[in-house]
């Protein structure tokens, strides 16, 4: 896949996803499945293409609910549509938290609900066994050729010999902070656990409704995610190299035991946040740091006017080593119709070109995507958006996407399991549990342990 032909400005990008998961083999031919497995769903020859009496429609879903995002989606597919005209594509936008349980739902009834719909690895895992999911491989064989896949963004898109779902964009967590807040109390950004939790004291002043950090702890996503920048930062893991899950561990409780040191600093109501409560506290100025992807920048500045550039970016600070959670979002394809099928393709071959790719993923909350392919960083870096936000977006690609890692796929083995451990926020339930109910760090982890494990039953 990945070429070794960089521009200067790119070759940070070499390391881009290496840490994240397992490579898939690089797609030079149709893969073959491993001589012991067969392929989940086996795909058959697509016979020619009738020329279409009416226009083609087509559904997409996807969970990119920013107002930026819609409108560069749009734009993307706008762009598709006046050089395809025989085609008509339409957006359809769901949270994360309803859009799981909503497709599964469906897939369950033997109703697919879209032609194709925005997936993360965890995601797709569940929906392997039920067939509904349609093998991708000549759209990944025919990007990489043209255009050099990150072998780690289609890497955990890859099972049983197939392809399953087209990567898009890269996404990464770190830590933005409010500059005036920490100037103001004369503070250097926080490098390891035990600064996060000083500046997170010192910047506290409930009298001034400001609180240090704006922590999630409910059961949600963002909890999940956040538990999980904890833990490989402290060289810690939720599965081991033989799927077996590994909740209850040291690294596990001292991550646990990190979230409920910074609570105090966290608003009260945190035990109910998801995403937008944070990113609405930031903006109304009530925290003073947030763990959060790459759209902050430009939300901030939307949000701060006066002050758009208030806004400092630095890694997620660690205890033992560099770490952060990241992946690579895809899109799955659920329509097995051939003419459907074929303008599919062409829309992921036109979206995936370097000129179209750049500008998409650019002008969609800047900062918040990056490119999973060599040849789109020069359009990318060129966009008025990235070049804008370019302090925080550099500290970003240099310094977070190359330790990216993505719970349940950080060996050669992927347990089925994490799908549903991811589906029913199991890390972030023992988070809000030890807040809840006071438990202690340990009897957290133990929880989280046995609940696991529940699901392998």
């Amino acid at each position: 896949m990945r070429g070794s032909k960089f521009l200067v400005y790119s070759v940070l990008v070499v390391m881009m996803l290496g840490s994240l998961v397992a490579c898939g083999p690089t797609p030079t031919a149709a893969p073959t499945a491993p001589p012991t497995e067969a392929p989940t769903t086996a795909p058959t020859e697509a016979p020619a293409t009738p020329v279409p009496a009416e226009k083609i429609e087509l559904v997409m879903w996807h969970s990119q609910n920013q107002l930026d995002a819609r409108e560069s989606f749009q734009a993307l597919l706008d762009g598709f549509m006046a050089e395809n005209p025989d085609i008509e594509i339409t957006q359809t936008i769901f949270n994360w938290v309803d859009v799981k349980p909503k497709v599964m739902a469906a897939i369950a009834a033997g109703e697919p609900p879209t032609d194709m719909i925005q997936v993360l690895p965890d995601m797709m895992v569940p929906m392997l066994p039920t067939g509904a999911i349609q093998p991708v491989d000549d759209i990944i064989q025919e990007v990489d050729e043209k255009w050099d896949y990150f072998d780690s963004a289609t890497g955990p898109y890859y099972k049983d010999g197939h392809y399953w779902a087209v990567p898009a964009f890269g996404i990464a967590n770190m830590l933005y902070y409010r500059i005036s807040y920490f100037e103001e109390k004369g503070l250097e950004p926080p490098k390891t656990w035990d600064d996060l939790v000083a500046a997170a004291e010192a910047l506290t002043d409930e009298e001034a409704g400001v609180y240090g950090i704006g922590l999630p702890l409910a059961k949600s996503m963002y909890t999940d995610q956040v538990l999980w920048d904890f833990l490989v930062t402290n060289s810690g893991d939720i599965f081991d190299e033989e799927g077996n899950i590994t909740f209850n561990t040291p690294e596990v409780i001292e991550a646990l035991a990190l979230m409920k040191e910074l609570a105090p600093y966290s608003p009260p109501d945190a035990t109910n946040w998801v995403w937008e409560d944070a990113n609405n506290a930031l903006a109304a100025g009530s925290i003073a740091m947030i763990i959060q992807f790459g759209h902050m920048s430009n939300m901030f500045a939307e949000t701060n006017p006066d002050n758009p550039f208030d806004l400092g970016c630095v890694p997620i600070p660690i205890k033992t080593e560099p770490g952060t959670l990241g992946m690579a979002n895809a899109f799955a394809i659920f329509t097995t119709d051939p003419v459907k099928r074929e303008a599919v393709k062409r829309f992921w071959i036109y979206a995936m070109d370097p000129e179209n790719n750049g500008k998409w993923l650019g002008n969609m909350s800047p900062g918040l995507m990056f490119p999973v392919t060599d040849a789109s960083f020069p359009v990318y870096l060129d966009q008025a958006g990235v070049d804008k936000f370019r302090r925080n977006i550099q500290v970003e690609l240099e310094e977070g996407v190359p330790y990216i890692k993505q719970y349940g796929f950080t060996h050669e083995l992927v347990p089925d399991v994490v799908g549903p451990i991811a589906a029913q926020n199991i890390m972030g339930e023992a988070v809000q549990r030890m807040i809840l109910e006071d438990l202690t760090p340990e009897e957290a982890a133990a929880w989280g342990q046995e609940a696991m494990e529940a699901l392998l039953e």
